[in-house]
């Protein structure tokens, strides 16, 4: 019952709305809710703060089977890795993963645990300007959760979370994929750009199903749901310091994705040149 799958991330890079894609597809299962996270050093915190979240649902879903599943997640008091398997359906007809792109920074030996669990697991990340979503998750902290003005947010409020080390390692793909392809072969990994879901959201759902190995119809994903953003930023931009912080932050990283990558990631090397 171990997952087929895992979308590593990187947040702020269409994990939403690949979440809702992939739900919506016959012959793939994903979990009610998005992120069991099971992995990652806060997880307990991060299921009982979903706990609050869904309580109601938890308790007066009308889908007896996701009733089951909520009641199993969320009320199992010390789960191990039995009780991760067991949110997975055992069925071979389905292909099953699990979204959670905080995955992408784990440590070393989180990585190592999910590679001695499923060795043969394929995993999906998705790529995005590294200074785009890096200051489009402090937009989102700010104006979202913090309900701030996103006119009136002073430069010191960005850089407390732009600055955090948390922020910086979501932000430095190279390291990530570099750690995992310690634990997994590349012909294991599929490598997706951010600026490919909004051109052209279609072939990037063809080539997913192409990677894990189901049919792909475009009736399968209504257009409602491709070609719309999910949990989009204001437009309003940051304060111009903050994006140097952010070019200067991520400068090597993004050298290097470019030599690597080439197409979107050449883009992403542009400004840092100009």
């Amino acid at each position: 019952m171990i997952p087929d799958f895992l979308h590593i991330g990187a947040p702020r890079a269409a994990s939403t709305w690949l979440f809702e894609n992939l739900a919506q597809h016959p012959g793939i299962w994903v979990p009610p809710h998005k992120n069991i996270l099971y992995f990652h050093p806060l997880f307990q915190r991060y299921r009982l703060r979903k706990l609050r979240l869904y309580w109601n649902e938890i308790w007066g879903s009308k889908n007896a089977a996701q009733r089951r599943w909520n009641i199993r997640h969320f009320l199992t008091p010390f789960p191990g890795d039995d009780w991760y398997k067991a949110q997975f359906p055992y069925d071979p007809a389905l292909v099953k993963g699990e979204c959670a792109e905080a995955y992408c920074s784990l440590e070393e030996k989180d990585v190592a645990r999910i590679a001695a669990m499923m060795p043969d697991v394929k995993i999906i990340f998705v790529l995005r300007d590294p200074v785009e979503r890096l200051v489009s998750h402090a937009k989102h902290d700010l104006v979202t959760r913090k309900k701030l003005d996103p006119k009136t947010i002073p430069a010191e409020a960005y850089f407390k979370i732009v600055k955090h080390p948390a922020q910086i390692a979501r932000s430095t793909y190279m390291k990530t994929i570099d750690l995992w392809e310690k634990y997994f072969p590349r012909e294991q990994f599929l490598v997706l750009f951010f600026e490919d879901i909004n051109e052209n959201p279609q072939v990037v759902l063809q080539k997913i199903c192409a990677f894990l190995g189901v049919d792909y119809k475009p009736d399968y994903f209504p257009s409602s749901k491709t070609g719309e953003k999910v949990n989009a930023s204001t437009k309003t931009p940051a304060p111009p310091e903050v994006y140097d912080f952010a070019k200067a932050a991520l400068k090597d990283d993004i050298t290097a994705l470019a030599a690597r990558y080439g197409g979107a990631a050449e883009r992403w090397k542009r400004p840092l040149e100009e």
